[in-house]
């Protein structure tokens, strides 16, 4: 399954849930049990496909719920939580190295909500006047 593919699939069920009033993070759970269970076992045979494949899960969430409404901070934390378990539950081929995919969907996390942004300049503080 392509990832873009994933993103999409993931992103339509997060609005889905938002506009039906249904439980978000459950939708993505789901959804993403539904996606793990319907790919190839070469797709998920080893740690870097399965950090790609998770990744491109919570950016499809992300971007789903940014659609929905917005903010998505707190939900891209919770979404990293429950995309991490649909694999330990849902895919036992990964669960030696669910650790390793969960760090690698808490770096996505990362990325998706601007964490990582080494250029990120902090507002100055107004100075007092004496």
């Amino acid at each position: 399954m392509k990832e873009k593919k994933v993103s999409k699939i993931v992103q339509d069920a997060v609005v889905k849930a938002v506009h039906a009033g249904e439980d978000v993070i459950s939708a993505v759970g789901n959804v993403t049990k539904e996606i793990i269970s319907t790919i190839k076992a070469e797709d998920l045979n080893n740690k870097e496909k399965a950090q790609k494949l998770a990744k491109e899960a919570l950016e499809g969430a992300k971007e789903g719920f940014e659609k929905a409404k917005p903010p998505t901070e707190e939900f891209v934390k919770k979404a990293s939580v429950t995309i991490s378990e649909s694999f330990k539950e849902n895919a036992p081929k990964v669960a030696g190295f669910v650790k390793d995919v969960f760090s690698g969907i808490v770096d996505g996390t990362k990325e998706v909500i601007g964490e990582h942004k080494k250029d990120a300049v902090k507002p100055e503080e107004p100075k007092e006047e004496e």
